[in-house]
């Protein structure tokens, strides 16, 4: 399982290097026929991996807990616009959650093998 979860990580530092290369007005820059930007997009992908290992497997009630749910979930689209800071917040929650959730996947996966 360790091989998942290295490929998650690997591949979130795949989309963080592309961001990178791109401005702020870039990343919020809405394309004339799309109803969202470059950062919704990696914003999405930040908080519905979250939201699908939490929330619908029932270990959380409700997703009120993921930050920044509220602007990236399904159903949304940009309604203001991002900034550096939130930017820089992303990335370090892109590859902090997938930490986070292979903790929690291995302390459950040991209780299950121990007990």
């Amino acid at each position: 399982m360790n091989e998942v979860f290295e490929f998650i990580i690997n591949s979130r530092k795949a989309f963080i290097k592309l961001i990178d290369g791109l401005t702020i007005e870039q990343l919020n820059k809405i394309p004339d026929g799309f109803n969202n930007n470059i950062i919704w997009n990696f914003g999405h992908i930040v908080v519905s991996t979250q939201t699908l290992c939490y929330v619908r497997t029932g270990v959380l009630a409700d997703a009120s807990s993921v930050k920044y749910n509220e602007f990236y979930r399904k159903d949304t689209k940009p309604t203001y616009t991002v900034t550096e800071e939130e930017v820089a917040e992303l990335k370090a929650i892109a590859l902090d959650s997938i930490e986070k959730i292979k903790e929690d996947y291995l302390s459950v996966w040991q209780m299950v093998v121990f007990t």
